[in-house]
């Protein structure tokens, strides 16, 4: 199939909910500014790595055949340099937000509670009893609210040690 039925919806969230949460991230430094300066860039070992990773994605799209589509990536996913560059400022905003533990307790929390929500989905799906009727008639594995079951597969992993 060319056409998924849930790219667009999930790169619409992730765009608005991140948007959401750089605005707020900026709104907390300012209001935090007459205390204390919050530390955006270099707090962590990794930020090299992930800056690191930005230049090459930049390199990529500087020499690669096609700028505009290394830009934008291809319609279906729209995986491309600036879909990198808004992930790596939602990395780096974070570090505004993740100062104290439970700031970090409410993350895992809500990460416990998502996984758990797309856990119980997908159990729906497998058990034939999908309430809004996502599954594609063709897909045998549940995809949940992800619409692939890989991303599920995935999201699941990740929060499992959590």
């Amino acid at each position: 199939a060319l056409y998924n039925q849930s790219d667009l919806p999930k790169n619409a969230a992730l765009i608005l909910t991140g948007g959401l949460f750089i605005s707020l991230a900026i709104l907390q430094s300012i209001i935090k500014r007459s205390d204390n300066t919050p530390k955006l860039l270099f707090n962590k070992k990794l930020d090299y790595f992930v800056l690191g990773l930005l230049g090459a994605a930049i390199l990529s799209t500087i020499f690669s055949g096609n700028a505009f589509l290394s830009f934008w990536g291809q319609y279906q996913r729209q995986i491309g340099l600036n879909l990198f560059i808004y992930l790596i400022l939602i990395y780096f905003f974070t570090s505004l937000v993740l100062t104290n533990r439970k700031n970090i307790s409410a993350l895992l929390l809500a990460m416990e509670l998502t996984a758990a929500v797309i856990a119980l989905y997908a159990i729906l799906q497998e058990l034939g009893a999908d309430p809004f009727n996502i599954q594609p008639g063709s897909v045998k594995r549940p995809v949940s609210i992800l619409g692939n079951s890989v991303f599920v597969g995935g999201l699941l992993v990740m929060v499992l040690p959590v």
